[in-house]
């Protein structure tokens, strides 16, 4: 008995039926998961370094650099810190060991002239870095 439209009525069903795909579907999502829950408990055996001890001092990272940035009205300052022209030579020769490089970046106003530059260039010449370079600002 099908309904009203007759009882002789043979036509074909064109719905499709999405149960055994769902099920198929839910079946391959939880394979995936407990695989991968499983490749991530498998991962390669790391072993941490140890605790150092509070009475041991921490070593300061070097940095690559000594900064030497030179303002607008020609102050000088050495990694931050406010120098006079007198004592620039003699802070660089303090700062240049510490870094990696011994190297001097020297950063300046853009309206300095090229002979305040090349009076601090001088200075970490002489004060032994083994390279100067001038940084920029990209635009």
């Amino acid at each position: 008995m099908r309904g009203p439209k007759g009882e002789g009525d043979d036509e074909v069903v064109s719905d499709i039926n999405i149960t055994p795909l769902c099920d198929i579907l839910v079946v391959l999502l939880i394979i995936f998961m407990v695989t991968a829950q499983a490749t991530v408990l498998q991962g390669p055996k790391v072993s941490s370094p140890a605790d150092t001890p509070l009475s041991q001092p921490i070593s300061q990272p070097k940095v690559e650099s000594v900064s030497v940035t030179i303002d607008d009205t020609n102050r000088i300052s050495v990694s931050g810190q406010m120098v006079d022209r007198a004592n620039l030579e003699a802070r660089l020769r303090d700062e240049i060991p510490k870094t990696t490089k011994q190297q001097v970046m020297i950063r300046a106003h853009h309206a300095l002239t090229l002979e305040s530059v090349m009076q601090v260039m001088e200075a970490a010449e002489r004060a032994g870095a083994k390279g100067i370079g001038i940084g920029t600002q990209l635009r």
